[in-house]
């Protein structure tokens, strides 16, 4: 995988959104992508994040896999969140609003 911003925010969020970051005492800094969390469910309070929380209950290997899919999908259905500047798919924004 190539080490992108987009690549780098969907890993932390999967990996926050695991039970493994339980283990980590807070050792990730993620402030910047708990702030955009709490700004896509401040825009949008009924967003169901269960599906995507399922799809990261294969691992992180095969959640980050579908997580990516589930990225393309949203862009090519211009379902998309702007976040001081940041454009992201739905998928990255609820990445993100699952650690807020």
């Amino acid at each position: 995988m190539i080490l992108t911003k987009r690549n780098l925010l969907a890993a932390f969020a999967a990996l926050a959104a695991s039970p493994a970051f339980a283990q980590t005492n807070g050792a990730l800094d993620l402030t910047a992508t708990e702030g955009l969390g709490r700004a896509y469910r401040t825009a949008n309070p009924n967003a169901d994040l269960a599906p995507l929380r399922a799809a990261l209950a294969g691992g992180l290997d095969h959640g980050l896999e579908a997580v990516r899919a589930r990225v393309r999908a949203d862009f090519r259905a211009s379902r998309v969140f702007t976040y001081r500047g940041w454009r992201l798919s739905e998928t990255e924004a609820q990445l993100c609003a699952l650690l807020a």
